[in-house]
């Protein structure tokens, strides 16, 4: 700092001391000032300033909304709308340590169900409301999403069987905004962002779906290949969804081999391979036939009526496989509440929920499966890896463990000694990644 010597006027050396802060300060000011420049216009309708560190295109607004989450932009400024699957360039880019470190929760308009990044909708395979957030009840590191490194819902599981799908609920902080593009796009190379599995093992006449979803600018359209041939919308088995998935249904030995996926725009061209195995099936129905859970290799629902305790009800099984019991309660955990809306009907297994605990069906309270069962609840516990279903209703005078008319429609099966490799383990997943949109291009 400088020294003042001056004696004909003390008060002079004060004032170049000021004068000396006064620059510095200005100084300063000049330097940090174009550093904030971006915080000029807020991102929020409220005026506030969410902005997540390093991504200036996207902020987190607070507030609620109406309805379907796509109502909610009325949150963002003017200029920005509430994010979504269409976004999934810009929400790859945020880390999972970037979505875990904002305080609160915050949605935007995608679902995460099967790893998938699509627009939340109101069915059963959509319905996981996508957020970032510390905040959020549901987080998953590691599993596949719309950002990197994890996955977070806002909501999910089962809210399209309450009508609340993609609406706001109390735990949301808000939403996410992004900023929306200008008039004139930059240009980006395709790349896919959710790849088929490298391999799948099918067994015949099941349903397979192999993804496919990329991202680029132009959009990218997408070709799929077998061996290697161009895969034509001809066939009425194969077919080639708006999504850019592969769905093949009633699998057959002849469609084993070797599937590619080519994602091509003005820019460039990203691809992506998958071998399929299709392999012979057997049901563990004796009628050879399966009413539900076709996809699961060692559980089937079998129907039919049978005399005597359920455990009798193995007469409807194939010889190698018996009814189900609390001894099967690894292949039972497999099951999903997704299969229990796919199978019609209510199938009984000799089992019994009592104080929590999964044991055998010997005076009432018989466990049953299926979405025409006399009670479910989703947060009980039972043989099943969540929830309980029960056959008979609570204001059912009978409550045995035997067949009842009109109320039971058969069994379900399970294979006896199963040794669960990791194709049964694959298999049983399959369904679970095999949700497919109607819309089909063409």
């Amino acid at each position: 700092m400088m020294e003042c010597q001056s004696r004909v006027n003390p008060g002079f050396c004060g004032r170049r001391y000021i004068l000396a802060w006064s620059a510095l300060f200005l100084s300063l000011a000049a330097t940090v000032q174009p550093q904030q420049s971006w915080r000029k216009d807020s991102a929020c309708a409220d005026s506030s300033f969410g902005y997540i560190f390093g991504h200036d295109d996207m902020a987190t607004c607070r507030g609620q909304w109406q309805g379907h989450i796509r109502n909610s932009s009325q949150l963002c400024a003017p200029g920005w709308g509430v994010c979504s699957w269409q976004d999934a360039g810009r929400l790859r880019a945020i880390r999972w340590e970037e979505a875990v470190s904002v305080h609160g929760c915050f949605a935007y308009n995608a679902a995460n169900d099967g790893g998938r990044c699509r627009e939340c909708g109101k069915d059963m395979e959509r319905d996981d409301l996508a957020g970032i957030g510390i905040g959020c009840p549901h987080q998953n590191f590691g599993q596949t999403s719309c950002i990197s490194g994890g996955r977070i819902d806002a909501s999910c599981c089962v809210d399209a069987h309450f009508k609340t799908a993609c609406h706001y609920r109390p735990t949301m902080s808000g939403v996410l905004c992004c900023r929306k593009p200008s008039e004139f796009k930059a240009v980006e190379k395709p790349r896919i962002l959710v790849r088929p599995r490298p391999m799948m093992q099918v067994s015949t006449g099941q349903i397979f779906l192999l993804t496919c979803q990329a991202h680029g600018t132009p959009p990218p359209r997408t070709q799929w290949y077998k061996d290697g041939t161009q895969i034509t919308k001809a066939s009425k088995r194969i077919q080639i969804l708006s999504s850019g998935d592969l769905l093949v249904t009633m699998a057959r030995r002849s469609d084993s081999g070797l599937y590619s996926c080519e994602v091509i725009n003005s820019e460039g061209v990203d691809m992506a391979s998958s071998i399929v195995v299709i392999r012979e099936h057997l049901s563990g129905c004796r009628d050879g036939s399966t009413e539900g859970l076709g996809t699961h290799e060692y559980v089937h629902a079998c129907a039919g009526k049978w005399a005597g305790h359920v455990r009798k009800g193995r007469s409807l099984c194939r010889k190698g496989w018996k009814v189900c019991s609390p001894s099967d309660t690894e292949t039972l955990r497999d099951l999903s509440w997704m299969d229990v809306f796919d199978v019609d009907g209510c199938y009984a297994y000799n089992a019994a929920s009592r104080q929590g605990t999964c044991r055998r069906c010997k005076k009432g309270n018989m466990a049953g499966f299926g979405r025409k069962c006399g009670k479910l609840r989703y947060t009980k516990q039972s043989c099943l890896s969540q929830g309980r279903i029960d056959v008979f209703k609570v204001k059912d005078k009978t409550k045995g463990c035997s067949y009842r008319e009109g109320v039971t429609s058969g069994v379900l099966c399970c294979k006896k000694s199963a040794i669960k490799t990791p194709a049964g383990k694959f298999s049983n997943n399959l369904y679970q990644s095999s949700t497919v949109e109607i819309e089909i291009n063409g």
